[in-house]
């Protein structure tokens, strides 16, 4: 944990607690129920909520944001400075305008911020809970929350994990035994007629497993060694 990771500001880190206070008894139910349809209303939107905010919190989505304001930078804004007319007047070359370092301190808050406003782009996808029922024990990560696309990843490589893309699945793990699981029923079907689905197969495991991994930063978190 780092302080001030969000912001200088406290109180907006109080004000992120709010939220996590307000969903730790809901994850708690569907912990206990295993039945994403015994929540409220009020219960879902929150919960997809903290499901948006949770993703763009990690020290991962940072990192990558910080990363897309430097390309916006480079790639964008530098070479509009040193071709508008001000510039040319001003005879400012591409040397000069590659020692200005322009950062945007509030980037990964702003992320954050649309995030809280985000529940109902992803309030069409289909919830269903996936119980663990082999040997092998869901593992989870420092950025835990799951964007995939199973169905569109082989077609293009884009356009992919947008909270609006087509074929969008999310994975969040409820513990090591349960997790959630939203998808597009527009391109995946379930062999349930219920929104539970228990997982007998080691590999079905083993493949959810290998997606926190390739979704984490530094830190792979389990309950058995093993």
């Amino acid at each position: 944990r780092k302080d001030n990771f969000y912001s200088n500001d406290t109180e907006i880190e109080k004000s992120f607690s709010l939220l996590e206070d307000k969903c730790a008894p809901i994850i708690r139910k569907l912990i206990e129920l295993r039945d994403v349809m015994k929540l409220s209303k009020e219960e879902y939107f929150y919960l997809l909520t903290f499901i948006a905010f949770q993703r763009t919190r990690t020290n991962a989505y940072k990192k990558g944001v910080k990363e897309q304001t430097q390309s916006f930078v480079e790639n964008i804004m530098k070479p509009f400075m040193i071709n508008s007319p001000e510039a040319r007047k001003s005879r400012i070359t591409q040397e000069v305008a590659d020692s200005v370092k322009i950062t945007w301190p509030a980037d990964h808050l702003y992320s954050i911020s649309l995030s809280l406003l985000s529940a109902p782009l992803i309030g069409d996808l289909t919830p269903v809970i996936l119980v663990n029922k082999t040997n092998n024990r869901f593992l989870f990560s420092d950025s835990p929350i799951i964007f995939y696309n199973g169905f569109f990843k082989e077609k293009r490589n884009y356009g992919l994990l947008g909270l609006q893309s087509t074929g969008l699945q999310i994975f969040f793990p409820l513990n090591d035994d349960i997790y959630l699981l939203f998808f597009d029923s527009e391109f995946y079907d379930l062999l349930s007629s219920t929104n539970i689905i228990e997982i007998t197969k080691e590999d079905d495991i083993n493949s959810i497993n290998c997606l926190q991994f390739l979704s984490s930063d530094d830190n792979i978190y389990f309950s058995d060694k093993k």
